[in-house]
């Protein structure tokens, strides 16, 4: 099993990452390919609803917590530290790509969304394949450039770097 391909999708709050991953999801599943999304979150997170029994279960210090339904499934994990991006890779066997919402400082291929109404690169990364904006900026590091509601061009420059050797919904190269 090859590794999938991942990229983070970086910016400032409110700069729009989620839109854009929201924009971009459709139009690579059209395109029959398998997607997972991991959001980063600095400052801890809750999924449990209190007083509802998988919320009693972690209460009660169970170290695993896994609800399940015809539907969907969800497991909650108490961990001592965060999951790399090579966890989540085996956690996404079976897709094609992931998406990730922040992982700034790890080590997968980054596309920086700038926040609404700047038009200079504000990103000084080597790491950086591409940004995502309002208006034509100062672009510097000669990346390519797209306009921050042009997902089917986005998805585009996605595809063809990570995705054209990639079988879809394999989860990896052929």
């Amino acid at each position: 099993m090859g590794d999938i391909p991942v990229i983070s999708i970086i910016g400032y709050s409110n700069s729009g990452k989620t839109q854009l991953i929201e924009g971009i999801i459709p139009k690579l599943k059209e395109r029959g390919y398998k997607i997972a999304v991991a959001k980063h979150s600095a400052h801890g997170f809750c999924i449990d609803t209190p007083k509802k029994d998988t919320w009693r279960y972690a209460q009660a210090q169970a170290d695993i917590v896994l609800i399940s339904s015809a539907k969907k499934w969800a497991v909650i994990n108490n961990t001592k530290q965060e999951l790399s991006l090579k966890d989540i890779q085996k956690l996404a066997d079976g897709t094609d790509i992931i998406l990730t919402e922040g992982y700034s400082n790890k080590g997968a291929p980054k596309i920086g969304v700038l926040p609404v109404g700047i038009s200079q690169n504000q990103f000084n990364r080597q790491d950086l394949i591409a940004l995502i904006g309002d208006e034509i900026i100062n672009n510097n590091h000669n990346i390519p450039y797209f306009s921050r509601d042009n997902f089917i061009a986005i998805s585009d420059f996605i595809e063809q770097k990570f995705l054209t050797q990639t079988k879809k919904g394999g989860g990896g190269k052929q």
